[in-house]
């Protein structure tokens, strides 16, 4: 079964793309539909969700894209929004950025050098993203621990899925811990944090977001 018929797509966003020629399905996530549409126009990502919790996360990604597009970062363009408060279900049609994630890329690399600046460049673009500063629209004023401790209290009553987080040391962690064709040895690592620009992670630090947030949220 596909994850999205061209037939359930609101008309709001047929309007805009004038016509499907086609749609292609990358690896689908917990959280929504996402599919790659050729139309008369161009390429577009298609995103849809389903349910009260999901519905308000994609209405949450759509505020920040918003405001993170005044940044000096690349944030794809949203084209349309639709909310289907009825058939409880949203929309997101946004700008599609032609490429492929690093895991997907690193495999087919044989030389060790290039691998190893490909991973310098992730960790360079990371900390482009943490070095930019928050707009003020999407700022919050509580602390961020305390509150991602709330949100799992709440999803553990009402949800079977985890969140996302933004803590610096929190992404850190995530994107050197090992991976099948990625990130696998510690000259790699090594070329991360050269990337990165700084190591503001330690062991404990490590193993406290990694085993212990990742793992408990």
């Amino acid at each position: 079964m596909l994850p999205i018929n061209v037939h359930e797509i609101p008309n709001e966003i047929i309007d805009y793309l004038d016509s499907v020629k086609d749609i292609k399905f990358p690896r689908q996530g917990h959280t929504s539909d996402v599919g790659i549409v050729e139309s008369a126009k161009w390429r577009f990502v298609l995103k849809r969700t389903r349910g009260e919790r999901n519905c308000s996360w994609l209405s949450n990604e759509m505020h920040v894209l918003k405001y993170l597009s005044k940044t000096p970062l690349p944030i794809p363009n949203v084209y349309r929004f639709v909310e289907q408060r009825e058939e409880g279900q949203s929309w997101a049609l946004l700008q599609y950025f032609e490429g492929e994630t690093l895991r997907q890329a690193l495999p087919g690399v044989k030389n060790r050098n290039k691998k190893h600046e490909m991973i310098f460049e992730f960790g360079a673009f990371l900390a482009q993203i943490h070095s930019t500063p928050c707009p003020k629209e999407i700022k919050r004023d509580s602390v961020w621990l305390e509150e991602m401790l709330l949100k799992a209290e709440s999803n553990l009553k009402h949800y079977s899925v985890d969140e996302a987080f933004g803590d610096p040391r929190y992404d850190l962690s995530l994107a050197i811990r090992p991976k099948p064709n990625a990130i696998e040895t510690n000259s790699e690592i090594d070329a991360f944090f050269e990337g990165y620009g700084k190591k503001i992670l330690n062991d404990r630090e490590y193993k406290y977001f990694e085993d212990g947030l990742y793992a408990f949220f």
